[in-house]
């Protein structure tokens, strides 16, 4: 976790100088520089996450760690991401903030699987 904000802290004070080491339009750097400021405002729930499945997987329990990477992608943040972009006239940015948004399930679930302190499996070979 705390690498997690170190990292998002150096990443937003970078998020105007990287966009404007570029040649591009003004919009392109607002645009990138959003992104980048998302982007590192989530870096601490992604440190969270990743903490946790690795801890889950390294644990014993391989399919939970399966459904809480790949069923959040396909269940969750690809469906949101499309119904946004295809039905609503939310800006990029926006869409952008609520897919990360989606984080915060995967943090609560993976709190979730930590707490009830199962995830433990011997998997030593009798």
């Amino acid at each position: 976790m705390a690498s997690g904000v170190l990292c998002g802290a150096i990443t937003v004070s970078m998020s105007v100088i990287v966009p404007g080491l570029f040649n591009t339009s003004d919009s392109v750097r607002q645009l990138a520089t959003g992104l980048l400021f998302i982007s590192a405002v989530t870096m601490p729930l992604q440190a969270y996450i990743f903490a946790v499945y690795f801890t889950l997987r390294a644990g014993g329990k391989t399919i939970i760690t399966f459904l809480f990477d790949s069923g959040a992608i396909w269940l969750l943040m690809i469906p949101v991401a499309f119904i946004c972009s295809r039905y609503t006239a939310l800006p990029i940015l926006v869409i952008y903030g609520i897919c990360n948004g989606i984080d915060l399930i995967k943090c609560a679930i993976g709190y979730y699987y930590i707490r009830r302190r199962d995830w433990i499996q011997n998997l030593a070979v009798k």
